[in-house]
Parts: structure tokens; C-alpha cells; sequence
């Protein structure tokens, strides 16, 4: 498979990505337990991702280093451990699972953009924070025509999600987190690609300028990550056209210990009040279902709340 991920940074930022990439890839391999009957699977997926990263090193002639990515704990998004848990959240649908608890959000989000994007046959669509890709995948499906960027700062998601939604006839196992015991996989799940030819995938970073402009914008659970939720709300603003739509869901009211520049959009209140006041006029706004992903967890912890606004 031939496909190159664009990388969306400066120069600057890209080299110490990659360098701080490369350290924890091979971190990540080197803590498999070789015991474990899926270490090999695993190992393969990031592999992969290691073999990429390297050309761009030596490309760049860059030295392997652990460097702090940002001050958001992006490590997290960035362990196979995590990224492989998107996917059961985002894919259980799609895969041999037949199971997602996750559903409604995906759902209402591919809704919200086709009965409110304003789709012309030269429009670009992007999906910030789009992890391994599922909310790409529905777009450019329903727009095969267009051509929808998935946008994220996990180089490892990115790579599953080209895996998923550009080859052609794969079909991918990944382990499954066995919810009857904490850490413990035991089990795995296949996925089959979708193929698509209009999809394109960019490194990128939401706190960081951004001179690409697209017409409709779909962000899920992804600004209550940012260390600055205005600065982010802001980047998400200047990537949009004029009369574009932006279809926005997110947690509100969570981790209340957190710093206060990472609560500003803690309530629907506010969510509304930060879009508008970046001249959005306001289309529709809802609380949907809890954020949830095993059949165990607590339904009603942590709440979606979705806004669609045009500019």
C-alpha cells in the first residue's frame, strides 16, 4: 500500500515530533512481553509505524530523543494501548465485534454534517482529533466526490486509520481489551478497510496556526484534551470558510481538577456562548448520550453535548 501521511507542522515542530515519535515507538516495542500471544500482531502495527517515521528521520538527519511533544500529556494518544482502544470505540460497528456502545455519537455527527454541511462539488471537509478515522470513513462515504481530511497528533492513529480507510481488500486484526479483567487482552477482532479513494490524512496540531481552510468541520471529544480549550476554539475558527459549518460534540463538566483554561467549555452554556462569540450563528445544540465503551463502565459519568454553527 502507497500512501504518505502529509505532515501539517513547521519544520521546527515536525523534527521534534518525529524524534520524540521515534524514542517512543521504540519504547513501545521494547516493553511487549514477548509471552503475550499477541505481542507479535502488535509489534507489526508498530513497526510499520516506526519504518515510516524513520525515512522521515534520516531524511532530516535527526537524532532519537525523548523531547516533551506539548504541554498536554499527548503521550497518551500516542500508546498502542490507547490508539487500539479508539478503535474498538470507533469501529465495534464495522467489525467482527457486530457491538458498539458508541454509536449514537457517531451517528449524530455524520447526521449533523450532511443535513447541515453545504456541500458544493469543490468543497473539502476535515475531521479534527479523528483518531483511527471512523467519522472520515462515514463522510466520505456519503460524499464520494469530496475529499475529507482526517486530521490528528497521533502519528499511530493515523497510520491504523490509513490502514482502515484507504487499502484496498484488508482485512485487520486487533486485540480487544478483555472488560472481565483490568489490562488484560486476550481476544482479538478483525476489521475490514473501506477503500476509499477521497480520503487524505494530515499530522497536525489544533493549538498550532493553521493556513488551510475547508468548508465543513466536525470535532468530536477532542478540545477537552487541549491545554487551552479558547486557543483551540480560535484555530478550529480561522480553518473555516466563511458560510462553512462547523458540527462540534465534546464532554462537558468533566475533571473539574483540571486548570481553568482547560474548563471553559464546561457546560452548553458555554459551548455556545464561545462559537458565537467567534461570529458562528447558531443552527442546533443538544446534550446527547453518556460516553461509554464497555457494557461495565458507568452510562451516565461523563455527557456529550453537540453544537452545529455556521460562520
Amino acid at each position: 500500500m502507497s500512501y504518505c501521511i502529509e505532515w501539517l507542522l513547521t519544520e521546527t515542530d515536525k523534527n521534534q515530533y518525529i524524534s520524540n515519535q521515534l524514542f517512543q515507538l521504540k519504547s513501545e516495542i521494547d516493553r511487549l512481553d514477548r509471552t503475550w500471544v499477541h505481542s507479535n500482531l502488535v509489534e507489526g502495527y508498530l513497526n510499520d509505524a516506526l519504518t515510516s517515521l524513520e525515512k522521515e528521520a534520516y531524511s532530516n538527519d535527526l537524532p532519537v530523543q525523548n523531547n516533551p511533544l506539548h504541554e498536554r500529556r499527548i503521550e497518551k494518544y500516542t500508546t498502542w494501548i490507547e490508539v487500539f482502544r479508539l478503535i474498538n470505540y470507533q469501529y465495534g460497528r464495522y467489525s467482527s465485534l457486530r457491538c458498539s456502545y458508541s454509536e449514537g455519537l457517531y451517528s449524530a455527527l455524520c447526521d449533523l454534517a450532511v443535513r447541515y454541511g453545504n456541500i458544493s462539488p469543490d468543497s473539502e471537509i476535515a475531521v479534527l482529533g479523528c483518531g483511527p478515522g471512523r467519522t472520515v470513513a462515514d463522510l466520505a462515504i456519503h460524499y464520494p466526490d469530496n475529499i475529507v481530511w482526517g486530521l490528528d497528533y497521533s502519528y499511530l492513529a493515523l497510520k491504523m486509520a490509513e490502514k482502515f480507510l484507504v487499502s484496498k481488500d484488508g482485512l485487520y486484526d486487533i486485540p480487544i481489551r478483555d472488560t472481565g479483567a483490568a489490562g488484560d487482552i486476550s481476544s482479538t477482532y478483525s476489521i475490514a478497510s473501506f477503500g476509499l479513494d477521497n480520503v487524505k490524512l494530515g499530522l497536525f496540531d489544533i493549538v498550532k496556526p493553521h493556513n488551510k481552510k475547508y468548508d465543513l468541520i466536525v470535532c468530536s471529544n477532542t478540545i477537552n484534551l487541549m491545554p487551552d480549550h479558547e486557543h483551540a476554539m480560535d484555530t478550529i475558527t480561522s480553518m473555516l470558510n466563511e458560510g462553512g459549518v462547523v458540527v462540534y460534540a465534546d464532554l462537558a463538566g468533566w475533571r473539574l481538577d483540571r486548570s481553568a483554561p482547560q474548563r471553559v467549555l464546561n457546560s452548553m452554556n458555554s459551548i455556545i456562548e464561545s462559537f458565537e462569540k467567534r461570529g458562528f450563528r447558531t443552527l442546533e445544540y443538544f446534550k446527547g448520550g453518556p460516553y461509554i465503551e464497555f457494557e461495565l463502565e458507568n452510562r451516565t459519568e461523563y455527557m456529550e453535548y453537540f453544537y452545529v454553527g455556521i460562520k
